[in-house]
């Protein structure tokens, strides 16, 4: 997902931010670049930021709004919005100074971690965003940073390892999680999260989390991706549906090698 860093007029407008999720191509940019054109399970387009799950691990999408429609792919409508917030930004400029004022879109930074996933995913959004009328320039975080320690940056591209959505939307939207900027109804559902004393309560309270966050542009999803692995038969107690590499390595034991086929894939 990308978290912006609202520090001027138009990151903080969530129709300026509505624009530039309609300007993302993310199912171009998943398949085509990411998967190398292949359907894998588990790599899907998101419209939140929680997980959709997978054919064999459905349990985490229980935080998933399935009933909000998926966002599309518009560079009209993304760019029409764009239009709109420059616009309106210029009419309070000129009825405050009460003078003719030319207001252009700002340059924005997106800063993202390095690795070859997140420098893929965030020069195509900027060619994306350059096409709308959103000039970007792009900026590598140093080897181990995900986070900036300054504020030299409008968005953020965040890899998140979501393995408990009730525990992990605090991270992401508690008073110290990532995203700074909530709307009063997103700081009430989270609230109503934290007071959860039931997973159906816990499950409804996240999945209209889901709806907010899309409504207001909270953070802009992207996709969930799934990571695999290969690993030598010999190896025992490896586990299944892991959520993250190495999750049982205190239960794995080694056995003999068969030289003739002594590796298999997850």
């Amino acid at each position: 997902m990308l978290v912006p860093n609202v520090r001027n007029d138009f990151v903080k407008n969530p129709t300026f931010r509505s624009g530039l999720l309609k300007a993302i191509d993310r199912e171009h940019i998943l398949l085509n670049m990411l998967c190398d054109r292949k359907e894998i399970d588990g790599m899907a387009v998101i419209n939140g930021p929680f997980p959709v799950g997978t054919d064999d691990n459905q349990q985490i999408a229980y935080a998933y709004n399935s009933r909000v429609p998926n966002i599309q792919f518009s560079r009209i409508i993304g760019g029409t919005l764009v239009e709109i917030v420059r616009q309106m930004v210029e009419t309070q400029k000129i009825k405050d100074a009460l003078a003719d004022t030319t207001t252009v879109v700002p340059e924005l930074t997106l800063a993202y971690p390095r690795g070859d996933v997140s420098a893929i995913a965030c020069q195509a959004i900027k060619n994306m965003w350059d096409q709308v009328g959103v000039p970007t320039k792009l900026r590598e975080l140093p080897p181990g940073v995900t986070i900036p320690e300054d504020d030299d940056y409008d968005f953020l591209y965040v890899e998140i390892t979501m393995t408990e959505p009730l525990s992990q939307a605090e991270f992401l939207f508690g008073t110290n999680g990532i995203v700074k900027s909530l709307s009063a109804p997103v700081e009430q559902t989270i609230r109503q999260i934290a007071l959860s004393n039931s997973w159906r309560m816990a499950s409804n309270n996240l999945r209209q989390l889901h709806r907010q966050v899309l409504n207001d542009v909270t953070v802009v999803p992207l996709w969930q991706m799934t990571e695999y692995y290969a690993y030598r038969r010999n190896l025992r107690e490896v586990g299944r549906d892991l959520m993250y590499l190495y999750q049982f390595v205190d239960r794995w034991k080694i056995g003999a090698m068969n030289p003739n086929n002594d590796a298999t894939s997850e």
